[in-house]
């Protein structure tokens, strides 16, 4: 088989830019004038489709079963033409995640990764949210209403693994691009640590230690058990009752439910309470229905106590310190 030399596609592109190139190299093939040796040489070059899989959507261009915008189509999904992601078949092929000479990745079993509707699930074709309200084992990486999403389930093991071969930081956290908190690792200890510079601060002044007090003495402390996880028990809070004393504590709504529907074409997750419907959120689409609901349960952040505690405490200690004082002006006075 002849080879035609079309050049490489360009590095790092996103499936549009790749699709365009694609279809540019499909141009200058001369498939209409029979040269199919050229052409099942450049279709297997471009894409990375095994010998079959390029002979197949040879004879299917060449032979008017599918347009050729269809076959960008199969391509697209077939060869897992993605950012700098693509398979190689026979002598070009290598393990997942080696960096070759042109600086593509090259995934050497592509059969565990299916492109649906624009997300790509890994190891299951099932589920948008593996693990999220289901068992499904696996992960999804794909876009929720214009935003990058991640999701990763197993069975029985660890689902996110992260290294670093010397003390520091192994993740770390921003919010609208500025930095709020870290995990870091030094020797055998993990920290989790959230910002607390001077300098994000102003108006700093000393805690009316009494507050810290009452904020202790109002939180409810409570013993449960789980519901659903067969007579789990439990000690601790009540998170909307914490919000009412350290509001500061707690995140999310009361009795808020997160709707999950499809918008004009697209999955979103909805957050809603009495207040905030959704219904609301969707005056501009033209096309929407839901497709399940689950309660968005309130969070609460047991950190955001410590200055309570320490407060609460620093109290008492200084309390008791009078007290000692007044014994002892007394025991003097007899």
């Amino acid at each position: 088989m002849r080879k035609v030399n079309l050049g490489r596609p360009p590095p790092g592109g996103s499936i549009e830019s790749r699709l365009e190139w694609i279809q540019s190299a499909l141009n200058r093939i001369e498939v209409a004038s029979g040269d199919t040796q050229a052409a099942g040489s450049a279709i297997k070059q471009i894409t990375g489709l095994t010998a079959r899989n390029a002979q197949e959507a040879l004879e299917a261009l060449t032979t008017g079963k599918q347009q050729q915008s269809d076959l960008l189509d199969a391509i697209a999904a077939e060869s897992m033409v993605a950012d700098r992601y693509i398979y190689g078949d026979g002598a070009d092929s290598v393990a997942l995640g080696t960096i070759v000479s042109h600086g593509r990745a090259v995934l050497a079993d592509p059969t565990d990764i299916f492109l649906t509707a624009g997300q790509y699930r890994i190891g299951q074709d099932t589920s948008n949210s593996p693990g999220r309200d289901d068992t499904v084992t696996g992960g999804r990486l794909g876009v929720d209403s214009g935003d990058a999403v991640l999701f990763l389930s197993r069975a029985d093991a660890t689902s996110l693994s992260l290294n670093r071969n010397s003390a520091g930081s192994v993740a770390t956290f921003q919010q609208s691009g500025t930095a709020v908190g870290s995990i870091s690792v030094n020797s055998p200890n993990t920290a989790y640590n959230t910002t607390s510079d001077r300098r994000l601060k102003t108006l700093i002044k000393d805690l009316d230690l009494s507050t810290a007090v009452e904020r202790v003495k109002a939180i409810r402390l409570v013993e449960y058990e789980w519901d659903g996880w067969d007579g789990l028990t439990g000690r601790g809070i009540i998170a909307d009752e914490l919000q009412e004393v350290v509001p500061e504590a707690v995140t999310g709504e009361k009795d808020a439910i997160e709707e999950e529907w499809v918008v004009d074409g697209a999955e979103r997750y909805l957050t809603t309470t009495k207040n905030h419907r959704a219904l609301d959120q969707l005056a501009d689409a033209e096309d929407a229905h839901k497709l399940a609901e689950r309660i968005s349960p309130q969070m609460w952040d047991a950190t955001k106590l410590v200055p309570e505690i320490i407060g609460a405490l620093q109290s008492m200690m200084a309390e008791i310190a009078a007290l000692k004082d007044e014994v002892a002006k007394m025991k003097a006075a007899r």
